[in-house]
């Protein structure tokens, strides 16, 4: 299958080859010619622009930063105009329901599927192909672009219409948000009371009380990661704080604390 794939960051970057290794016939386009090195000599085939990806594949999947990115790649640089009927674009980006909402209702009127599929497990998740893939959109679409997520992720849902997936994916990480506050919390409690750090958070992880985000807590404090973890989720605690606000719904306990500790991290980046 001719697979495109526009976003090769961090956790791009590992599902791309992921996808590669899977025996699809890779599209890979980048800003930058460091992004797309990694595939120079490789059977994938490297593209000039989006729309020349979007012409040339069945499915295309976008995993850039942001609403503003994945609007540029999508609308403003001719993905989406130069894809035929019955190809399926797939976006794995975190971002606001209603925008992937209006990117799959302009891609109604080409006949392309569009799947909301935000993706969850990292670039170690990815790399091990364990990744998460919360869908969005209609069953047949899924059917038809399961080969490729299978080749990196585990766990591949459909969890309801095209913005399920993004909405799903904000919960996801609004509630890893909180853990990791309630995480550096639950080590400085113990610390007060003259436990050694080293062994608590062993011991913790060792028991009941652990978590992926106990694990990764102490890390994002470092004023090297903090600025860069505390932006990306500030963003997604906001998004999700904007849904539920349009709602008239009062804050949750999950989110109270998931906005004290975007705040904490970023704090921690000045």
């Amino acid at each position: 299958m001719n697979v495109g794939f526009i976003g090769l960051g961090n956790q791009g970057l590992p599902i791309a080859q992921r996808i590669l290794a899977g025996g699809h016939h890779l599209h890979v386009w980048g800003r930058r010619e460091t992004s797309v090195a990694p595939f120079v000599g490789t059977t994938a085939t490297i593209v000039g622009s989006p729309a020349a990806m979007g012409f040339l594949c069945e499915i295309v999947c976008v995993c850039v930063l942001d609403d503003e990115a994945v609007r540029d790649v999508v609308f403003h640089q001719g993905l989406l105009a130069a894809m035929h009927e019955n190809s399926v674009l797939a976006i794995h980006s975190t971002i606001s329901p209603a925008l992937v909402r209006q990117i799959a209702e302009a891609a109604d009127d080409r006949g392309v599927h569009v799947l909301d599929a935000p993706v969850s497990g990292g670039s170690v998740g990815a790399a091990a192909g364990t990744m998460a893939v919360m869908v969005g959109g209609a069953s047949a679409a899924l059917e038809q672009a399961l080969p490729v997520f299978q080749t990196f992720a585990s766990a591949v849902r459909r969890v309801g219409e095209v913005g399920a997936g993004q909405l799903c994916k904000l919960v996801n990480n609004c509630l890893f948000t909180a853990n990791v506050g309630l995480a550096l919390d639950a080590i400085a409690v113990g610390e007060s009371l003259g436990l050694d750090r080293e062994a608590l958070t062993a011991m913790l992880q060792a028991g009941s009380a652990a978590s992926f985000a106990l694990g990764v807590a102490p890390h994002m404090m470092n004023p090297a990661s903090a600025a860069h973890a505390g932006g990306l989720l500030d963003k997604d605690v906001s998004l999700l704080e904007h849904q539920t606000e349009a709602l008239g719904r009062a804050a949750s306990t999950m989110q109270i604390t998931a906005r004290a500790t975007v705040q904490e991290i970023l704090r921690h980046a000045q």
